[in-house]
């Protein structure tokens, strides 16, 4: 009886074993959900304050070639040397006016309340780079927050913390997490799509290492300028940035095919293109983590932080990919060097040194140097040598011989 007990036991471990390994974090099946559009510009619903004009507005997303984004990464961030979108001033003087809209936020952070400035000083002003899917926040009233998948567009300002993960969204100040494991190619997108939006390119920050510790500076791009970039130490607001510095432009994806065309896998509406500037507050986007509609808390001001820029044009293209004139180059060195050399060598040298024989014959060459050169040289000097010997020299000495004896 107690051999079958302890049977018993083993088989229900190794059963929960297994479960434990089925259920892992690397066999998580990826939810299936909706997800809330948010351009630029654009501040949803219930937002825990209202500061316009702190987006970029015409910033190109930067190509995507994985599906996420290292956060400690150079180039993971844009931002405008010496200056700053976000501020973090007015955010805590916000939060400072209700506790129990404070206590909100730092649940919903995931921090605890009595750290709530010392946290939010510690954030540093960055715009991004790409279209970014983040765990939203909106604030309900009465210390009630809820949480909404949506993807912001790059060019919005967002505070990140010293492990590179987006903390803030500025124009609202609604705290954001990490969105979770979330199918994006199957799950539903809502609200008015912006010019280039493709739902299999949307991103996701993964922080840093904790192993690694904090960053101490941050590696910023210059969204109107991809190749300069500078550093900004964490925690700041521009004051001390870098000099501008040289930095390499990405490369765009070579594996898809699609550009602009918002078509992969979204379920409802293919039509994107409606200028997100000119919504103030998308219908009903952050609603699909709980109530729908929900009024605007009364007492927030929507005077603009005097941001440095709001209606900056549209970003220029970097890059422009070269290709093509190899092809031509093969062709000519082998024209050349074929025709020229036999044609011009072999018919020049029998011609002038001999005669109409030589196609006649095949030993002939031999035979004709030989035979032509001894029978004119030795034919030639013989001849004139006797006839001029004779005739001069032997007469006239014995003439001179004969009257110097008599005399």
């Amino acid at each position: 009886m107690q051999r079958i007990r302890v049977v018993a036991l083993l088989v229900t471990g190794l059963l929960a074993g297994a479960g434990v390994v089925g259920c892992g974090k690397g066999d998580e099946p990826k939810a299936v959900k909706d997800i809330a559009l948010e351009a630029t510009g654009v501040i949803a619903e219930n937002a825990f304050l209202k500061s316009p004009g702190v987006d970029l507005s015409g910033v190109r997303a930067v190509p995507q070639a994985g599906d996420t984004t290292q956060g400690d990464a150079r180039g993971a961030f844009g931002g405008t040397r010496k200056a700053s979108q976000c501020d973090k001033a007015r955010l805590l003087t916000e939060l400072g006016r209700d506790e129990v809209k404070a206590r909100a936020w730092a649940e919903a952070r995931g921090i605890v309340y009595e750290r709530l400035r010392e946290h939010v000083e510690s954030l540093t002003s960055v715009v991004l780079l790409r279209d970014t899917l983040v765990r939203n926040h909106n604030y309900q009233g009465d210390g009630k927050t809820v949480e909404y998948l949506s993807v912001l567009q790059a060019g919005i300002a967002v505070l990140v913390d010293e492990y590179g993960q987006p903390a803030v969204k500025c124009n609202c100040g609604n705290p954001l997490k990490e969105p979770g494991n979330v199918d994006r190619e199957g799950s539903t997108y809502k609200g008015p799509r912006w010019e280039g939006f493709v739902n299999v390119r949307v991103t996701v920050v993964v922080p840093r290492d904790k192993d690694d510790g904090p960053m101490r500076k941050i590696t910023l791009v210059d969204p109107r300028q991809p190749d300069k970039g500078f550093e900004r130490p964490a925690g700041t607001d521009g004051a001390k940035d870098s000099q501008p510095m040289t930095v390499p432009t990405p490369k765009p994806p070579t594996a898809p095919g699609g550009t602009a065309s918002p078509t992969p896998s979204p379920s409802g509406s293919p039509s994107d293109g409606t200028s997100p500037s000119t919504e103030p507050t998308p219908s009903g986007t952050p609603s699909s983590g709980g109530s729908g509609t929900s009024r605007p808390p009364s007492g927030m001001p929507s005077a603009p932080s005097a941001p440095p820029r709001t209606a900056t044009p549209s970003l220029p293209p970097p890059r422009t990919p070269t290709g093509g004139g190899a092809s031509t180059a093969p062709h000519t060195p082998g024209v050349r060097t074929p025709v020229p050399p036999p044609v011009d060598r072999t018919p020049a040298q029998p011609a002038h040194t001999t005669a109409a024989a030589p196609p006649e014959r095949t030993a002939a060459p031999p035979a004709r140097t030989t035979a032509a050169a001894p029978v004119e040289r030795s034919a030639a000097p013989p001849a004139t040598s006797p006839r001029e010997r004779p005739v001069a020299p032997p007469a006239e000495p014995p003439a001179g011989t004969s009257g110097a004896g008599h005399t």
